[in-house]
């Protein structure tokens, strides 16, 4: 096994690489509305469209199987229909290449509910081999989609064949894991992957450091031998792959670990930025919560930057680039995921929970869905003189303002006279301006409308402009 030390870093600077901003807009969201998935709380959920019909839909795990619950486009949910199985891990993807997604579930045995297109799903076809983490990925390059899990005897991979089907397991490395993580870490077209080593959780009041693993896919569905990188905080608890330049690509590693390395009573989320070449540094985010279990990545805020949401035992907590905290209270959730559930294009948060105070919840599990919360702005409308004469020319100046900070430029507004509009104008810097010498003689109610855009409301500024013979 090869070694790679981390610099023995405590805690970062901002979450994606660059200077925060000097003033870091908030992220807001509405309090949580809560799903039933007609079983416990989930361990797995993925948010993606499963009928086809341009709205978000969520699939959990529950307990007893597999939960869908169907998007609306409004940020609403319809009620859980379940698929029964033994699943604690899942993931979505076409598996038999027609276009329709499937469902591919892991536990007892590595199954696969193939879709009709429709949001529903025909009986499973189940496998003999099952594991505990699950990853979905083309790893021997053969067009056709496969099942990598972990088991109690290392990395299997299910070939897929192209059908929803499986070939036997093959067992490509001797590593054992809870966590795993499927992606092209080193930009040669082949799928790597990221495993937790050792948890270093040796006991109840053990305070030692994990190790993840990387392993360099060979592109025939086999890796090398694990890179290992010691853990900056303890206990990790799962791994996934995020863009945290941004690049646009997933190619950087986040570790979620239930406790942090400076201050043990805090959760943390490492941050392993990947160098080019195989290589990664890591630093240390401070999450302000407890018993960290999950964590999701995209930008959250609108500046552009990578921002965090993080599930600990009673909290979501969004964590932004310049190292805001924001808390949202939930019972024991479990998973979290980022997306745009009523296609407002701001990200809104899904988690899985509890309804009630039950550490085991093993009937009263939910879908929490946190609705992003545009800021309020003010459209300040001036003119360059009032009264003025017939011809003059006379000059109107919106300006948007908002708590969030500046609305990004290029944002287009309307100008009316009363209710007739007379012109258009595009900001920059948050100002709109034009120039008019047509109106008439008497009294004009000016308007400037700014029609919002992600992460700002709309907003309307009104000025009187009187115009003399």
């Amino acid at each position: 096994m090869i070694s790679a030390a981390l610099p023995s870093v405590a805690s970062g600077p901002p979450i994606g690489e660059g200077a925060a901003p000097l003033s870091v807009p908030p992220a807001t969201f509405a309090k949580p509305v809560l799903y039933s998935i007609a079983g416990s709380n989930a361990n797995s959920l993925v948010v993606t469209d499963v009928n086809g019909d341009g709205k978000l839909d969520v699939v959990a795990t529950n307990g007893v199987g597999v939960a869908v619950l169907l998007g609306n486009g409004d940020g609403t949910l319809q009620s859980a229909v379940t698929y029964n199985a033994s699943a604690t891990s899942l993931a979505v993807a076409d598996m038999n290449g027609d276009g329709k997604p499937d469902v591919v579930v892991n536990g007892s045995n590595v199954g696969v509910f193939l879709g009709n297109g429709d949001g529903t799903f025909q009986p499973e076809i189940a496998s003999n081999t099952g594991g505990i983490a699950l990853a979905v990925a083309d790893v021997n390059r053969d067009d056709h989609l496969d099942a990598v899990v972990t088991t109690s005897l290392g990395i299997a991979v299910l070939f897929g064949n192209g059908n929803g089907t499986f070939k036997p397991p093959v067992t490509t490395a001797t590593v054992v894991s809870d966590a795993l993580a499927v992606a092209d870490l080193n930009n040669d077209g082949k799928p790597d992957a990221v495993i937790i080593l050792d948890s270093g959780d040796s006991g109840p009041h053990s305070r030692t450091d994990g190790t993840i693993g990387v392993l360099f896919g060979n592109g025939n569905g086999t890796f090398q031998s694990p890179v290992s990188y010691i853990t900056l905080g303890f206990y990790p608890q799962q791994i996934i792959t995020a863009d945290m330049n941004p690049d646009g690509v997933a190619d950087d590693i986040l570790v979620v670990n239930r406790l942090g390395h400076v201050n043990a009573q805090e959760g943390s989320v490492e941050v392993l930025r990947n160098n080019g070449g195989g290589t990664f540094s890591g630093s240390l985010v401070r999450t302000d919560g407890r018993s960290d279990f999950a964590v999701a990545a995209d930008d959250l805020n609108g500046d552009g930057m990578p921002d965090l949401a993080v599930v600990e035992s009673y909290n979501i907590s969004v964590v932004l680039a310049g190292g805001q905290f924001r808390h949202h209270g939930l019972f024991f959730p479990k998973k979290v995921a980022i997306a745009d559930l009523n296609g407002d294009d701001q990200p809104d948060l899904i988690a899985s929970s509890c309804l009630t105070l039950d550490l085991n919840c093993t009937s009263d599990g939910v879908i929490a869905v946190l609705l992003s919360t545009p800021a309020p702005t003010k459209t300040i409308l001036t003119t360059s003189g009032s009264p003025s004469h017939l011809n003059q020319m006379v000059t109107f100046t919106a300006t948007i303002t908002s708590t969030r900070g500046p609305a990004p430029d290029g944002q287009t507004i309307a100008f009316f006279d009363g209710t007739k509009q007379i012109a258009t104008a595009t900001t920059i810097k948050s100002v709109a301006s034009i120039t008019t010498s047509s109106l008439a003689i008497g009294t004009h109610s000016i308007k400037a409308k700014f029609p919002g855009c992600p992460f700002f409301k709309r907003s309307v500024g009104v000025v009187q402009q009187i115009v003399n013979p």
